[in-house]
């Protein structure tokens, strides 16, 4: 028995309808089902399967065997919301592609049947109308020879900063970012270490951590700045400008004083000039 009595009859069940019953109201021809179910013929005219099409508000694609999907709105609700966390582009996407498909030459129905899809929903994909799961779209750009990540780069649809030396392979520089992470991650876990012979907590810096503050030790008119942007509220200090001496042509510099300093400096009534200091 060929799928497309298969399908038929599934239809009919569903309706819980006879195939006799069916062909009555639709207008397609009994005896014609009769030698599709016992294998006279292998298919019927393009006339009778798009009577029996229409009669059950299904698609010529689905009742010949081509998709899963019924119609192109059962593709759609299959389809939409499945697609990964990270990918918001399921009804856009197919279009970045289609620059890439038409210059390797790749048909609708060819590009389509990497996915599953047919001819004609590989065209309302590609114009917006049907959405694809990020495996899908994964799919097609290996078809291309590509993959999401580049196809979002190439279209300046990236979020991050890329080295220029992984513009073309965009991936590379997600494994690279992984590794990085991971590095950063470990470094992090094994800067507390205990100290076996006195039992007190040593904290070890990674080298750029030590570079890091080396920079903010020499650049203390920025401290401020930073301690602000990090949040570190310091109640024991507090960062005064120094300015040059009159005669001097140093630049003005900021330094953190005690704040116990301060106050004994702005209390001294015997400071009248920057000679007494």
């Amino acid at each position: 028995m060929s799928e497309l009595y298969k399908r038929i009859e599934q239809l009919c069940n569903e309706k819980q309808m006879s195939i006799t019953q069916m062909c009555k109201e639709s207008g397609a021809s009994r005896g014609s089902l009769g030698d599709l179910a016992n294998n006279r013929i292998q298919t019927l005219s393009s006339n009778t399967i798009q009577k029996i099409a229409n009669f059950f508000n299904v698609s010529l694609d689905w009742l010949t065997g081509k998709t899963r999907y019924r119609s192109n709105q059962e593709y759609k609700e299959y389809n939409w919301g499945v697609s990964g966390p990270n990918f918001e582009a399921a009804f856009d996407f197919a279009s970045l592609l289609a620059p890439m498909r038409k210059e390797q030459g790749v048909s609708f129905s060819e590009f389509g049947g990497v996915i599953g899809a047919t001819e004609d929903q590989m065209q309302e994909i590609e114009g917006g109308f049907l959405p694809i799961t990020y495996e899908q779209a994964e799919k097609l750009c290996n078809y291309l020879g590509t993959d999401v990540s580049q196809v979002f780069f190439d279209n300046e649809l990236y979020d991050d900063e890329v080295p220029e030396k992984y513009h073309n392979n965009i991936k590379e520089w997600e494994r690279k970012k992984e590794e990085l992470d991971e590095e950063a991650k470990l470094e992090s876990a094994n800067m507390w270490r205990e100290k076996s012979n006195t039992g007190t907590t040593a904290l070890f810096l990674s080298q750029k951590e030590q570079r890091l503050l080396a920079a903010y030790k020499a650049h203390p008119e920025l401290q401020f700045a930073v301690d602000k942007l990090l949040g570190i509220n310091d109640e024991d200090t507090e960062t005064v400008k120094i300015v040059a001496r009159s005669e001097d042509d140093a630049p003005m510099t900021a330094e953190k004083v005690p704040k116990s300093k301060v106050k004994a400096a702005l209390e001294d009534k015997s400071i009248k000039s920057d000679e007494d200091l």
